[in-house]
């Protein structure tokens, strides 16, 4: 069974101390930082975005592979289909320029959280979801 995957589109870190981190990111590796504020950094990294997000308490330390799909709503049911359970149902996480980016996550085999991400057409005509 194939879902689509068309490639790794973000990869989300967990970080301790995001000005240590973003540090590390922008000028030892070099990358392109995007966007930051207190709990979140974006790189560029080619065609992968970079994403550090500061640990809650209530999160685990990790790695989370965002994984790109054409459509992420065929995605999640093929994934479900297969017996996998969905952690967290597709929910848009932005809106821009008529596109609306979601995402969905899932555990891999392992237990790893893992999730996917589509852009798909901005039909609401809205702003942003509330964060």
């Amino acid at each position: 069974m194939s879902i689509g995957v068309q490639g790794i589109r973000q990869i989300a870190v967990t970080v301790s101390d995001m000005d240590r981190a973003v540090a590390f990111y922008a000028d030892t590796l070099g990358l392109d930082l995007r966007f930051r504020n207190d709990t979140l950094a974006f790189f560029d990294c080619g065609e992968t975005r970079l994403l550090l997000g500061a640990k809650r308490a209530e999160d685990a330390d990790g790695i989370v592979v965002y994984f790109e799909v054409s459509d992420i709503f065929t995605a999640v049911d093929s994934l479900r289909d297969s017996g996998i359970q969905i952690e967290k149902e597709p929910e848009c996480l932005a809106r821009m320029a008529g596109r609306a980016m979601w995402a969905a996550f899932f555990r891999d085999s392992e237990g790893a959280l893992a999730a996917l991400i589509a852009e798909h057409p901005d039909e609401s005509g809205g702003e942003a979801p509330a964060a």
